[in-house]
């Protein structure tokens, strides 16, 4: 296709207006009700997968890992997409419908008007912000949108249940239609439009370097992005050549200039690979690293960095077990970060009840782990 997909304009530090926003976002509805009309749910809604064409008007690719209303091969538990794009239900591995999609598309109307996105950090973070923490508004970081509906439409988008979010990508779009209230452009203005001979970014004060330029220093020698290890990079572009061919070097130092953090350099890097099962795989090469420390560092007495010392290992575990029952694979996380805030054994179970979302459910779950491990002060 003749265009560019949306994350490289936020790459170059595009700022759109409100008109180009408005008719990025009709555009991307329009197609996704479009595929919610077939039984088609797209599941990775990013500004990657959004492709501009060359004459403004749009195009959404990568069905790879979209899911068939009448299809059983998706199983409930399993977790499909893009942290930081994915909805809620997606994170907890619970049945999932053309709702997943409405979040994902408030994720970019939000970072189309603010320039970031709703939900940052690592990829626990991330996925524990959208599950239990509230967005900031964008009229909180763009003052012009206070007189605007944005902050409205952005809220019901982003809600945390899909009860509460709008049913349908058209109902979403007839919001947007409301707070913009002006006609609407079918295609963004040629002047936003990215090409080949795009001037770099305003105020980076020197043309963009060549390829050769940015990944070397004269006679050849590879200089690794600031915060990382030669070899370890080294590892990570061996991993993905299988997938990406010589690509693979150029793709590892431009992510790696974006993040410090391996686990998100990863996910990052992920986003560029074709099918879900490539993805996977990949994935699972940062635990193959060679000379790299786990994840999760242990003490010398067996038990997890930042985990209270009057928790046992079997304690989390059983504790992760029963609240998995409950909100699925986040369970893991929210466990994790509650035992690295409580200064009791009642407080940390009664941190955990607190993410369920009925009375009926948090006292299922304590009388629960009370059973199977007794709650000690």
């Amino acid at each position: 296709m003749q265009g560019k997909g949306l994350r490289e304009y936020f790459q170059r530090g595009t700022r759109f207006g409100l008109s180009d926003i408005v008719s990025i976002m009709t555009r991307l509805l329009d197609a996704l009700g479009y595929a919610h009309e077939e039984g088609v749910v797209h599941r990775d809604v990013k500004p990657a997968n959004i492709i501009i064409m060359s004459n403004g008007k749009l195009k959404v690719a990568d069905f790879g890992i979209a899911h068939l209303d009448s299809s059983n091969l998706t199983q409930v538990g399993t977790i499909m997409g893009t942290p930081g794009y994915m909805a809620p239900e997606q994170y907890t591995g619970a049945s999932i419908d053309r709702r997943v999609d409405v979040f994902s598309a408030g994720v970019v109307l939000y970072q189309l008007l603010t320039g970031v996105k709703p939900f940052t950090g690592s990829t626990e973070t991330v996925a524990y912000r959208i599950c239990f923490e509230p967005h900031v508004d964008p009229s909180k970081l763009v003052p012009e949108l206070e007189s605007t509906k944005f902050d409205g439409v952005v809220g019901k988008a982003l809600a945390k249940t899909p009860e509460k979010r709008y049913r349908t990508a058209q109902e979403f779009l007839e919001s947007i239609l409301d707070a913009f209230s002006a006609p609407v452009s079918p295609a963004v203005c040629k002047e936003t439009i990215l090409d080949e001979a795009s001037p770099p970014p305003a105020g980076s004060g020197s043309p963009r370097p060549s390829q050769s330029q940015t990944d070397s220093l004269p006679g050849g020698t590879s200089v690794p992005p600031t915060g990382w290890d030669a070899a370890l990079l080294e590892q990570i572009e061996q991993q993905l050549t299988r997938y990406l061919g010589p690509m693979a070097r150029v793709t590892v130092k431009r992510g790696a200039k974006t993040t410090t953090e391996l686990g998100a350099l990863y996910s990052l890097l992920a986003e560029d690979l074709g099918s879900a099962q490539d993805k996977k795989d990949f994935l699972a090469g940062k635990d193959r690293l060679e000379g790299v420390p786990p994840a999760k560092s242990k003490s010398p007495t067996g038990k997890q960095a930042g985990v209270a010392a009057f928790l046992t290992p079997q304690e989390i575990d059983q504790a992760t077990r029963q609240l998995a029952a409950y909100l699925g694979p986040i369970a893991r996380i929210v466990v994790k970060k509650a035992a690295a805030e409580v200064t009791g054994r009642k407080q940390f179970y009664s941190m955990l009840a607190e993410h369920l979302g009925s009375e009926g459910d948090r006292e299922r779950f304590l009388r629960g782990v009370s059973a199977a491990v007794p709650v000690k002060p």
